[in-house]
């Protein structure tokens, strides 16, 4: 059994449940617990408690990229939580692709900058074993961290936010960090996605690949669709209904016109902060 707990994003229908613009998903499978980024200002963790998750149970953190709204929160769970507990004979796994370390901003109308990554390297380190991959990694048997996505599809993947520092200079940023995960199941696959920079298409084509699998169960996570042009969301409805994905539970980043058009060609639902999914 596979079980999806949205820990937040941008709506809450529940009343005990904070919402914030951002994401944030526990994965449970077995003794393995996975932290899927942290939202951005550490609602998850108020939230974990009022939906039972024990997130010092917590063996892996997989961050989907490096911007604040999906990694933001992991400074608040480190200030409030013991980390004295020992994960699996030691420190926790911290997933993630290189690039999502690197120093990010936006300039601002103003001309000033904005942070959009304020990880804190030095604090990671204490509490985590990090290891920062381009390629698909095995977390589980049924789980690939995706690693670097390739994009092939023309209509999505374009888009650049800000810059990051590396090699000593800001260069745009066409943030090559965004990744997913991909869990097989006995129906197929279910992707959880943080914002799909990279694009769901190109997506869903490299976990097939990756994971040898036709079979979409269903995507869960944000789209990242909610700029995009009509036409660019009507491609990728018509990709994702070529591949003949079972279910769609888009949220955080996807934006109403393109659940509106994702609804009318595909079974698509919206996923809330306190959704669970359970998957065999």
């Amino acid at each position: 059994m596979i079980k999806i707990t949205i820990l937040i994003e941008n709506e809450s229908k529940d009343e005990r449940l904070e919402a914030e613009s951002g994401f944030s998903a526990y994965v449970e499978t077995g003794d393995i617990r996975i932290l899927f980024d942290t939202g951005e200002k550490g609602g998850f963790v108020r939230n974990a408690r009022n939906l039972s998750v024990d997130l010092s149970k917590t063996t892996h953190v997989v961050f989907s990229h490096g911007h604040d709204d999906h990694t933001g929160g992991l400074q608040t769970w480190l200030d409030e939580s013991d980390f004295n507990h020992i994960s699996l004979g030691g420190k926790m796994q911290l997933i993630a692709h290189p690039d999502t370390l690197y120093e990010k901003r936006l300039m601002l109308k103003s001309g000033d900058y904005a942070p959009l990554n304020t990880l804190n390297i030095s604090s990671m380190n204490k509490y985590f074993e990090i290891h920062t991959v381009k390629e698909p990694l095995r977390l589980t048997p049924e789980i690939y961290f995706l690693g670097e996505i390739p994009r092939h599809h023309p209509f999505e993947g374009k888009g650049i936010i800000g810059e990051a520092f590396r090699d000593g200079k800001w260069h745009p940023d066409h943030i090559l960090d965004d990744s997913a995960l991909a869990i097989q199941t006995e129906k197929g696959l279910v992707i959880l996605t943080g914002c799909s920079h990279a694009g769901i298409c190109n997506i869903v084509s490299y976990a097939k690949k990756v994971m040898g699998e036709e079979r979409i169960v269903d995507i869960i996570g944000g789209l990242h669709l909610y700029s995009s042009e009509p036409a660019d969301i009507e491609a990728t409805a018509g990709f994702l209904e070529e591949q003949k994905v079972k279910a769609v539970h888009a949220c955080h980043c996807t934006g109403e016109n393109a659940l509106d058009i994702l609804g009318r060609r595909l079974k698509t639902g919206e996923a809330h902060t306190g959704d669970i999914f359970e998957f065999r």
